[in-house]
């Protein structure tokens, strides 16, 4: 049972649901970080109302009504993380999953227009042959590039499948929002970028946090809309 299901006391603290009455909730299959991310079944059940039962909710995916990062999902268990977008073509929704300031994962409603786009953070790079960099994102996918233009730490702007249109620089004076701290789910400044520190500026209150913490979304404005809930 504990493979399949955790209990719900269990549950990241970024999970807005009761932890009362009901005994276990569905675990995802990892793809990220658990707190930062929320199995189909919740979503489609819990979150949207969109099914009663774990059965509706497979008869939805089955057939093929239910789109992550434009792709066809039929597991119920597939996690949906920070950033990413689901699609219901037959219902014409769409929506964008963010953290809001009271540090609970929720579903921002978005145009369609913008569910064929997210943004992602570069968490690692490899050397390949031929002079080639492999850039590893947040999400757990991977792009090939031929030249190595983007750091650790930065955010792209991913078109599905996987083209980049823009690129958000971990550098001063561009726009962070926050995945933790007192400020979460905030879009802020940045200051200044000393080892794992950064300091930030947000309504004219500087303070520091830890550079985990930031995901960078672009320089004058967001590349995307990040809607507070």
């Amino acid at each position: 049972m504990s493979k399949r299901h955790m209990k719900c006391y269990a549950m990241p603290k970024t999970w807005h649901f009761k932890r009362k009455g009901i005994m276990f909730i569905t675990r995802p299959y990892p793809r990220v970080k658990l707190e930062f991310g929320l199995p189909l079944n919740v979503i489609i059940r819990n979150m949207l109302g969109y099914a009663s039962n774990s059965k509706e909710v497979k008869h939805i995916l089955l057939n093929k009504q239910v789109l992550v990062n434009t792709k066809n999902i039929k597991e119920p268990k597939f996690m949906l993380g920070l950033m990413d977008v689901i699609a219901f073509p037959e219902k014409n929704k769409y929506f964008r999953l963010l953290i809001n300031p009271q540090g609970r994962l929720f579903l921002a409603e978005i145009k369609k227009e913008e569910a064929n786009e997210k943004l992602s953070r570069v968490i690692g790079k490899t050397a390949l042959k031929k002079g080639k960099i492999q850039l590893n994102l947040d999400d757990g996918t991977n792009i090939i590039l031929s030249k190595n233009e983007y750091s650790i730490g930065d955010s792209v702007l991913i078109e599905f499948p996987n083209k980049i249109k823009a690129v958000a620089k971990l550098e001063k004076g561009n726009l962070a929002y926050l995945l933790g701290g007192k400020h979460i789910g905030r879009i802020t400044i940045i200051e200044s970028i000393s080892g794992k520190r950064v300091m930030l500026n947000r309504e004219g209150e500087s303070f520091e946090t830890p550079r985990h913490y930031i995901f960078v979304v672009g320089k004058d404005k967001p590349l995307i809309d990040i809607k507070p809930e």
